[in-house]
């Protein structure tokens, strides 16, 4: 299935302060021997909110049974078990209205998310929409305030899930939740820039959704002249899902940031919640 992620680009103000987070941790990391490329794995476990929205009672207008939410939180931890995230299901909310349901998420949004969103900063909260068909989109995280908390969520549409009646990977999830986690697009800035921050992920350039795999060894390289070629197996790429590795999706340096993001926006944010 090809990817159409819906996230919104990040803004200069994130870019700045991601680059800021990032400079003192490798001065941190200086300040105790630690060559920059080194790190210590973790195991942060993250509880996952899921709110199912439907226009009906029926498959096809949206309803979801557990077995689609199990399934989709054990691709979850398949797809960030290298990484040391752990996700784990704290609550199901269905809510039946055709409104939301047929939409692509933008109507009643600051309604819906004071109806819907649940836990603190660290809870995870997915909400999946039918129309958004096999799309997604997530917030970036950011200093914690009301509005951040309000806003933070998750919106992935029915047919993006695994057990949906569709051919689904579930793995646009784990795409969407790596913004969540302060990931940007590998090919953010294309070919020019500090890209999407990371150092080992290579410069690539945008060519909207890519439905098939190239064989490989036929990985386009849309930067050439720039170290690597585009990264196929990447989830924070825009190749199909099918394409993206679930033992290497991620590469260290991503890692390395979504502890940085982690730390430094969620872990020590205040236990503040809505509902």
């Amino acid at each position: 299935m090809h990817m159409d992620c819906r996230s919104s680009v990040p803004d200069d103000e994130y870019k700045a302060e991601s680059l800021v987070i990032q400079e003192a941790a490798m001065k941190r990391d200086l300040e105790r021997g630690l060559h920059p490329r080194n790190f210590k794995r973790r195991k942060i476990n993250v509880g996952v909110h899921f709110t199912i929205v439907t226009s009906g009672s029926k498959k096809e207008q949206g309803h979801l049974g557990i077995d689609s939410i199990n399934a989709q939180i054990r691709v979850l931890n398949q797809g960030f078990k290298r990484a040391g995230f752990r996700f784990w299901l704290k609550s199901v909310k269905h809510v039946n209205n055709a409104g939301w349901a047929n939409s692509n998420g933008d109507p009643g949004l600051e309604d819906r998310q004071r109806q819907f969103r649940r836990g603190d900063y660290k809870s995870l909260n997915i909400v999946v929409i039918p129309g958004l068909n096999n799309g997604g989109r997530c917030t970036y995280p950011g200093s914690f305030n009301d509005m951040t908390l309000l806003h933070d969520r998750c919106e992935v549409g029915t047919a993006a899930l695994p057990n949906s009646g569709t051919d689904a990977l579930g793995r646009v999830t784990i795409h969407e939740v790596g913004h969540w986690l302060g990931l940007m697009h590998t090919f953010e800035n294309g070919c020019n820039g500090d890209g999407d921050q990371v150092d080992d992920t290579p410069a690539h350039v945008h060519n909207g959704p890519i439905a098939r795999c190239p064989p490989p060894g036929q990985e386009p390289d849309t930067c050439p002249g720039m170290p690597g070629r585009d990264p196929v197996h990447n989830f924070m790429s825009y190749f199909a899902e099918e394409c993206w590795s679930m033992k290497k999706g991620f590469t260290d340096g991503q890692i390395k940031r979504m502890y940085q993001q982690w730390d430094h926006f969620r872990a020590n944010a205040p236990p503040r919640q809505l509902n």
